[in-house]
């Protein structure tokens, strides 16, 4: 089967700009730092425990559904699905089934409702790893942004490709592709590179 697993925030859609946005208008912290996946880091005056809230605030606030897609996301996919590859979500957003909704709603829209066959939403910042678990040894392709997720991806027999950001670029792996673009991701995946 043509399956591809996919997270979505920081590999489909650009969830980090939206956020900052929303931030600025509530006037409450100053942006701090970008180079952290750390909320509580990005904006220093906020409590671990105030950035958890905040967080789970924005992620079942309407402006999930009105995401960007990241970089060249749009072409990627799009140029995956034209081969017949279809994706799998797994994204631990909320399991609020407005917000699922609005985020299955922003996926379609940007992408098509044919990319995506199936959407497995976690709560907000859950383990992915039970989800994984089910792909085991498939040796499907897992997107990620996550180092820790990309990891949990390996235990279970999936090759991992993580998109790149400011904020993973401490990690590296060997057996874990690193990617800055979608059409990196095309490249390997249609040329079944493993690593």
């Amino acid at each position: 089967m043509k399956k591809i697993l996919t997270d979505v925030d920081g590999v489909c859609l650009w969830w980090e700009p939206a956020f900052h946005r929303w931030m600025a208008q509530r006037e409450q912290h100053p942006l701090d730092r970008q180079d952290t996946y750390n909320v509580h880091e990005m904006y220093p005056s906020m409590s671990q425990q105030e950035a958890v809230r905040t967080m789970r605030e924005f992620c079942n606030s309407s402006w999930i559904g009105f995401l960007d897609p990241l970089r060249d996301a749009k072409t990627g996919i799009a140029a995956l699905a034209a081969q017949g590859y279809s994706f799998d979500v797994i994204t631990s957003l909320s399991t609020d089934p407005c917000t699922t909704r609005l985020r299955t709603m922003n996926l379609n829209t940007h992408f098509g409702i044919e990319a995506f066959n199936k959407y497995t939403y976690l709560p907000q910042g859950a383990s992915k790893e039970k989800a994984l678990e089910l792909y085991a040894d498939t040796g499907y392709y897992w997107l990620e942004d996550k180092p820790e997720n990309a990891e949990a991806g390996l235990e279970f027999g999936l090759q991992p490709i993580l998109i790149d950001h400011p904020y993973n670029r401490w990690y590296s792996h060997p057996k874990i592709f690193r990617v800055t673009t979608w059409a990196q991701v095309v490249d390997i995946i249609l040329n079944n590179k493993k690593l």
